[in-house]
């Protein structure tokens, strides 16, 4: 098959969108669109493949652009500075038109024959399809040992079950898609997000490949900041168990001053009359520390609540091929992208994006999902 029979025809939307954020990535995009291409273009499916830049420092603008023009199934974002990966994910979400969306990183670590069978489980009728790592080749042991903790951490604190070793790689039916745009978080954590939705699931495992070209761009640091936004935005349960830990201190305190008085009365020798200078300072230092990490624990969700409030645009973005993803190339500045406003009025102008049409394809979804060709 040749390398344009693939292409999405003007009256067409895809069946499937994959989306690819990507942050100096340019040794890795071309083979990931051959990859895809190879995967999927034999199956004779419709598809997008859609490359967000989150603010890339090398060119790898410039590798999207030579392969959507190559393409016409390649599409490019390029936001007009680094947001986040969240951030990406998210313009991704607001610019597909498949009626199943899937994340996929740029490093190629994430298998891109996954695909097809995401696709069966999802026309069997599953809104979300979980890809699983059952190893990573070339992780260290403490970092695994941190990712397990934090699931478990993560799974008890907020009440959202995240698979554990599970990532932003999976399957998701237009409709999560449609939840997840509502969705306006400043601090978004996609996978709690879209186990949030409550949708059918299934899941498939893989083996982590190591990175294709380049470094990581995950410190130690940034990861646990993700894991910061990924608790608190889902749970106030951290305040909670800090009230209770305060309670219990009061109580002991309380208990420990009723035994020293009483002691004073009976066995004065054993209260400690004249002594316990080292005891004092602890108890001292011990309070103030809890007090200061309750100031902190309450000054992030605050925070939290004002960066909300100020409703930025989650992204801006600078270029793109269309507003609408027609074929051909075509490159335009925006100057804001994505206020509620803005987002409404893209949901008006196309009908593939309302809530409506995802609705109706909940209903039947297995027969209608089966007889696609």
């Amino acid at each position: 098959m040749s390398q344009t029979t693939a292409a999405i025809p003007a009256e067409c939307s895809p069946e499937l969108s994959v989306i690819v954020p990507m942050f100096n990535e340019r040794d890795n995009l071309g083979l990931l669109c051959e990859r895809v291409r190879q995967v999927l273009a034999p199956q004779q499916i419709r598809y997008e493949l859609i490359f967000v830049d989150d603010g890339s420092s090398d060119d790898s603008v410039a590798v999207a652009w030579g392969l959507a023009e190559r393409y016409p199934w390649v599409r490019v974002l390029a936001l007009v500075r680094n947001f986040g990966k969240e951030a990406a994910m998210l313009a991704g979400y607001d610019h597909v038109r498949g009626a199943a969306v899937v994340v996929l990183d740029a490093d190629l670590q994430q298998p891109p024959e996954l695909l097809l069978e995401m696709l069966t489980l999802w026309r069997q009728g599953y809104d979300i399809i979980n890809a699983v790592r059952v190893d990573t080749k070339g992780l260290s042991r403490p970092r695994k040992l941190a990712s397990t903790l934090f699931y478990w951490i993560n799974n008890h604190l907020t009440g959202t079950r995240i698979p554990a070793q599970s990532a932003d790689f999976g399957l998701l039916d237009a409709s999560v898609v449609a939840s997840l745009r509502a969705c306006r978080e400043v601090h978004r954590f996609n996978r709690a997000l879209v186990a949030w939705t409550g949708s059918s699931r299934a899941q498939v495992t893989y083996t982590a490949a190591p990175r294709n070209a380049g470094q990581t761009h995950w410190n130690g640091r940034k990861l646990l900041k993700y894991a910061m936004d990924g608790i608190l935005s889902f749970s106030v349960r951290p305040l909670r168990l800090v009230g209770l830990a305060g309670v219990a201190l009061s109580v002991i305190s309380f208990a420990y001053l009723l035994l020293v008085a009483v002691l004073r009365i009976v066995r004065p020798e054993l209260a400690g009359v004249g002594h316990g200078y080292a005891s004092i300072i602890g108890m001292i230092s011990l309070l103030g520390g809890f007090q200061l990490t309750s100031i902190w624990l309450l000054g992030e969700y605050i925070g939290r609540i004002y960066e909300q409030v100020k409703g930025r645009p989650l992204y801006l973005l600078k270029e793109l091929n269309s507003s609408s993803f027609e074929p051909g190339i075509r490159r335009r500045t925006m100057a804001v992208e994505n206020s509620h406003r803005v987002h409404r009025s893209q949901e008006r102008e196309q009908p593939h994006f309302s809530q409506a049409a995802a609705s109706s394809r909940v209903q039947g979804q297995a027969e209608d999902r089966q007889a696609r060709p």
